[in-house]
C-alpha cells in the first residue's frame, strides 16, 4: 500500500512540474511595471490615420419623391399594412402590466387571441 501511494504522489508531482516551470518562467520573462502616473482623461486621443469620408445631409420629408423600385418592392405588403389601420375597438382606461400575463395589458392580449381564434376557427374549444 505504501509503494502505490508513493507512485501516485510522484505521478502527480511529475504532472504538475510543467505547470510549475511555466509559472516560474513567465514571472521572469514578463516583469511587472508600475502604472503610469498620467490619468487616462489627461491623455490626448489618438487621431485615426488618414480617414477620408464624404458626408452630406439630405432631408427626407413629403417633398422627397418616392423611389419606384422601393414602391414596387413594398406593393405586396401594402394591403396587409392597411388592415392594421382598421379600428377594431376602444379601450376604457390604460393598459397596465402587473405581473407575468396579468393586468389590463395581459387581458387585452388574451382577448385579442380569443377573438382571433373564434373568427378563424383554429384551435376552437372542444
Amino acid at each position: 500500500m505504501k509503494n502505490s501511494a508513493r507512485k501516485m504522489f510522484s505521478g502527480r508531482i511529475i504532472a504538475l512540474l510543467p505547470l510549475l516551470l511555466l509559472l516560474i518562467c513567465a514571472h521572469q520573462v514578463v516583469p511587472q511595471q508600475p502604472a503610469s502616473k498620467t490619468s487616462p482623461t489627461s491623455q490626448s486621443p489618438v487621431a485615426p490615420a488618414d480617414v477620408r469620408a464624404r458626408v452630406n445631409e439630405t432631408a427626407i420629408d413629403s417633398a422627397t419623391p418616392n423611389d419606384p423600385a422601393v414602391d414596387k418592392m413594398l406593393a405586396p405588403y401594402s394591403p396587409k399594412v392597411r388592415e392594421l389601420e382598421v379600428i377594431i375597438g376602444r379601450l376604457k382606461g390604460e393598459l397596465r402590466k402587473s405581473g407575468a400575463g396579468a393586468g389590463s395589458l395581459g387581458n387585452f392580449v388574451t382577448d385579442g387571441m380569443r377573438s382571433q381564434r373564434q373568427t378563424s376557427g383554429v384551435g376552437a374549444d372542444e
